[in-house]
């Protein structure tokens, strides 16, 4: 029996497409570069490390949060020692001053000492010292409280400030440059012998601090 043309020229066509199709190739997709171990244990490595500085940072925010409590039942505490007390007035100028808790009196007193309000900072950290002597942040504030006085000028009353540091604390790392501070007040105030003698003892008490080189760079 004999297939028509017809028929057999469409078979021939159907084949050749089928073909065709099974030829054509698949367009490869695109795929991500392979990780190695290495960049996996450095990425493990830097999540931990994320994940710790985030935990520091909550630490420290509780611990803030509790030193405020117990800041704030001194405040109280204080407010009512004061109130009972007649006959003793507050200084001119830190009545408002003692409503502050100890952060924000800080903060306040250190925004007026950085933008050159020296007067003003000068009240905020006396009104700190006065209200809030034990406080973690009063060597600080001693330190800048006469930072202050240097500032403007006032070196006595600066010599009097850092000496006051020193006395109260002198482990502080702060103690150092307290010193160097000291020793340059009164070389400004023109007494030679107490300025060699407060290097000598920067010298012999804290030989490897920063104050000691910076005072030894500073010799002719």
């Amino acid at each position: 029996m004999k297939v028509p043309l017809f028929t057999r020229y469409a078979t021939a066509l159907s084949l050749v497409a089928l073909l065709a199709g099974c030829a054509m190739p698949t367009a490869p997709q695109p795929s991500a570069p392979p990780v190695s171990p290495a960049e996996v244990t450095e990425l493990r490595e830097q999540l931990q490390q994320t994940d710790a500085r985030l935990q520091r940072l909550q630490d420290g925010m509780v611990m803030l949060e509790v030193r405020i409590l117990d800041q704030q039942r001194l405040v109280d505490t204080l407010r009512k020692h004061l109130a009972s007390s007649s006959g003793v007035p507050l200084p001119a100028g830190t009545a408002n001053l003692y409503q502050k808790s100890p952060a924000e009196l800080y903060l306040a007193a250190f925004g007026d000492y950085t933008s050159g309000r020296y007067r003003q900072a000068i009240e905020g950290f006396t009104a700190f010292l006065r209200f809030y002597p034990s406080n973690d942040y009063a060597v600080n504030v001693r330190f800048l409280l006469a930072e202050a006085f240097l500032a403007q000028g006032d070196y006595k009353q600066s010599a009097v400030e850092f000496t006051q540091l020193l006395k109260e604390y002198p482990q502080s790392e702060k103690a150092p440059e307290a010193l160097l501070k000291l020793a340059a007040t009164q070389h400004a105030m023109k007494l030679p012998d107490q300025a060699a003698e407060s290097l000598r003892q920067l010298r012999e008490r804290y030989p490897d601090s920063a104050a000691a080189r910076k005072a030894a760079n500073a010799e002719p």
